[in-house]
């Protein structure tokens, strides 16, 4: 699930009113001409489809555990993070009680979330 705040109302009415999105699995070279002009386009943009992703890793030799969350390596610091993650997750937990189901129905108080969600 993808949540997008925004304060603009016009916005919200043109996504929610013109647009669809239909995801379908395509089988990887599978001789699907609209896969296979994606490929080409990616190749031509990027080069090499089968780049490989190095982090550095310099900074984190001297540490015994290498910090993970959802099996993706935490590079910024752990304070912070933690922070942030816990900040979010209040956030969630308060906006999905129930005395605020009739709240989140409302617009109003998305857009009011929206100013004091930026953190």
């Amino acid at each position: 699930m993808i949540d997008i705040y925004t304060d603009s109302q016009s916005l919200i009415d043109m996504f929610n009113t013109k647009l669809s999105i239909t995801f379908s699995k395509v089988k990887a070279h599978s001789g699907n001409k609209f896969n296979e002009k994606v490929d080409k386009l990616i190749s031509t943009a990027y080069g090499d489809l089968n780049l490989m992703i190095n982090l550095k890793t310099d900074n984190m030799e001297n540490l015994l555990v290498i910090p993970r969350w959802k099996n993706i390596t935490i590079d910024k610091n752990i304070r912070s993070f933690i922070k942030s993650l816990s900040n979010t997750q209040g956030f969630e937990q308060f906006f999905n009680q129930n005395r605020n189901s009739k709240k989140n129905e409302r617009k109003e108080y998305i857009q009011e979330c929206d100013q004091h969600a930026k953190y």
